[in-house]
């Protein structure tokens, strides 16, 4: 959401059972614009909060050029000094920790938690697992050995810092829930994403088709396949991919068009709190999260 919007627009989360009362705003507001003026940001956008049992974390992020790969988040948990969220290499061991994580976020950053898991790779039970015998090291175990240790329900622990597990879950919830609508965002010819500035919004009889919302990411899917999804593509405004495509097909998301046909709102069904509005026919937009971090697996056996 960006900081302009943030005090009227936030009666549209309270129907989701989340919001901020007046003085955490005003706090936000300020914070946001003095994060924006000290790194000389374009733009500062109020991600979102993550509810801790000691502390909640207030998620921000902004950007100078590239809407979409210079983003650079931080959090805070008084809503006043703002911390830089550690960058994490994609296939680090922590996003995996991180996604079996079931506990609550605790609401301090320097917290180490211990994180169980069953089913540990091959690699790791080749290299932690081999036959010894009267103190002397043999060879590495069979195939056949190996499945039966699997068999015996084999646990490694590992530790998770709290400040680690709140990056990767922003990860995830940037890769998987944020959404922007078709059009708003547009790639210049050397690559640069920036805000469009002829979109001019939404109508009503596209708010209710999913294909007309893309996800705020950087593209998964090649330019040849998204062409071949919609008869009027233009590569401009349409090289972000849509949630159309989310699994299990329409329904991934909850579409609906309130207050007299002028808004729609969108709701993650796998992340409980994102919560996505637009105001029909204007450039007004946002999306906001703010729950506990727990995502939602049971979709595809509630359906």
């Amino acid at each position: 959401m960006e900081l302009e919007q943030l005090p009227r627009c936030l009666d549209l989360y309270a129907s989701s059972g989340f919001t901020l009362n007046q003085e955490k705003c005003n706090l936000l507001m300020n914070s946001l614009v003095v994060l924006q003026n000290e790194n000389h940001f374009k733009k500062v956008f109020f991600w979102g909060q993550i509810y801790g049992i000691q502390d909640d974390y207030y998620i921000a992020y902004g950007y100078d050029k590239d809407a979409l790969r210079s983003r650079v988040f931080y959090y805070s948990r008084n809503a006043i000094t703002w911390v830089l969220v550690p960058t994490l290499k994609p296939k680090e061991r922590k996003h995996y920790l991180a996604h079996i994580s079931s506990n609550r976020f605790f609401g301090n950053p320097s917290t180490v938690v211990e994180v169980l898991d069953e089913k540990p790779s091959e690699e790791t039970i080749k290299e932690k697992k081999k036959v010894v015998d009267e103190g002397e090291e043999q060879e590495e175990m069979t195939d056949e050995q190996i499945d039966s240790l699997r068999a015996m329900e084999i646990v490694e622990e590992y530790k998770l810092k709290e400040e680690d597990r709140l990056a990767a879950l922003i990860r995830f919830i940037n890769q998987e829930a944020m959404v922007v609508p078709r059009g708003a965002l547009f790639k210049q010819t050397n690559g640069r994403v920036v805000p469009n500035p002829g979109f001019k919004g939404l109508r009503l009889e596209e708010a209710t088709i999913l294909s007309n919302y893309m996800h705020c990411r950087i593209p998964r899917e090649r330019w040849e396949i998204n062409v071949g999804r919609r008869p009027d593509y233009n590569y401009a405004t349409d090289f972000l991919d849509t949630i159309a495509e989310d699994i299990p097909k329409n329904h991934a998301w909850s579409v609906q068009v309130c207050q007299g046909n002028r808004i729609v709102v969108l709701r993650s069904l796998y992340w409980h709190g994102l919560t996505f509005y637009h105001l029909l026919n204007t450039k007004i937009y946002g999306c906001l999260y703010m729950g506990f971090g727990e995502k939602n697996i049971d979709i595809p056996f509630m359906i």
